[in-house]
């Protein structure tokens, strides 16, 4: 194991990235450091007086079963969570990788993501980040999974016209299993994910519009084609703000097929119009267990909960007559007390 160091406003030291003092001068620098070293080596980057931009960045480095290799940025003290700027797309090609404190704003053109785990890793880890596409392109995402990858409290905004299904900020394209936990996510569409996959658990998040592009779909989620399906998953305590669907399921897991999959204690607010929780299959309609969900705004109560055959496990949901949020418009989504609204969210997931 080595502890790397990288700073690039430093001028002076002997710029071999073995301390802060001589800590490397170039990011690219740093990553080759930590590219060629062993596993569970850490690379601590320094944010800098101005956010930084010496190209892409593709982390080839390993951990592996008992370590993982870090990248992690801070601001004053290597402990303080603080979040290193840079203005280019980065790439997860080592396995058992973790990235904290990384601040990525960029316009990129590319339906790739900004920063993207890609099919040559295992088990990455993205947390504490904010990942920005500023691209208003089609189908431009801000992070892109092609591998079993993990993502805990981060931003991730896309203010692309993310229009094809099953796509979004977060665009889970062939992966093992993704967890994505206690995230603000924001974008015409939140996480998207096609069949390729064995679980998933999306829990604890805020999806909500972008700074320039109103959200339309939370989550939109194909469960099986063809053999590939979803083993388990479970998406539960998120709260959704939305113009049209909260939860998009598509192409339900069959009978016999040893799955299961909760969705729980969601909350779904829409612009009175939309659907809050959809089943999008055409041949199949149960097996999705739908409990203490609250759900308003919708356009009326047959369209919080649709698709779904009338035996479907289905408990506890609630339609929600008032605006549960202290204030959405300045996105305060703390319950407020309101009769219908939010004292109704808190009896629902009680």
């Amino acid at each position: 194991m080595t502890v790397i160091y990288c700073n690039a406003d430093l001028s002076t030291g002997s710029d071999d990235g073995t301390s802060e003092a001589n800590a490397w001068q170039t990011v690219q620098q740093g990553i080759t450091d930590i590219n060629g070293a062993a596993a569970g080596s850490i690379l601590y980057i320094k944010r800098t007086s101005s956010r930084i931009d010496e190209g892409p960045v593709t982390i080839t480095g390993a951990g592996d079963d008992d370590n993982y290799t870090s990248i992690i940025g801070y601001t004053s003290t290597i402990t303080d969570g603080g979040m290193f700027e840079y203005g280019d797309y980065w790439e997860i090609d080592g396995d058992y990788v973790a990235v904290k404190n990384l601040d990525l704003l960029m316009d990129r053109n590319s339906a790739e993501g900004l920063f993207r785990f890609d099919s040559g890793s295992e088990k990455g880890h993205l947390h504490n980040c904010k990942i920005y596409n500023t691209s208003t392109g089609s189908n431009h995402t801000a992070v892109k999974i092609n591998t079993a990858a993990v993502i805990t409290n981060c931003e991730i905004v896309s203010d692309g016209a993310i229009t094809s299904g099953r796509r979004g900020a977060i665009y889970c394209s062939s992966f093992d299993g993704v967890v994505v936990s206690g995230c603000v996510i924001r974008g015409q569409r939140g996480i998207g994910a096609l069949s390729a996959f064995h679980s998933v658990c999306i829990e604890g998040n805020i999806f909500c519009h972008a700074p320039n592009k109103q959200m339309e779909v939370g989550i939109d989620l194909d469960l099986m084609s063809g053999t590939a399906q979803v083993t388990e998953g479970i998406v539960a305590n998120n709260t959704i703000l939305t113009d049209n669907i909260g939860i998009n399921l598509y192409e339900l897991i069959t009978a016999g097929k040893n799955t299961c999959f909760l969705v729980k204690n969601n909350l779904i607010y829409g612009d009175g119009g939309g659907i809050g929780i959809q089943n999008e299959d055409s041949d199949s309609s149960v097996g999705v267990s739908i409990i203490g969900n609250a759900v308003g705004n919708m356009g009326g109560s047959s369209n919080h909960i649709s698709g779904f055959d009338a035996t479907n496990a289905t408990y506890d949901n609630i339609d929600l007559t008032a605006d549960p949020f202290v204030d959405k418009a300045n996105e305060d989504f703390r319950l407020n007390g309101v009769a219908g609204g939010g004292a109704a969210c808190r009896a629902s997931a009680s």
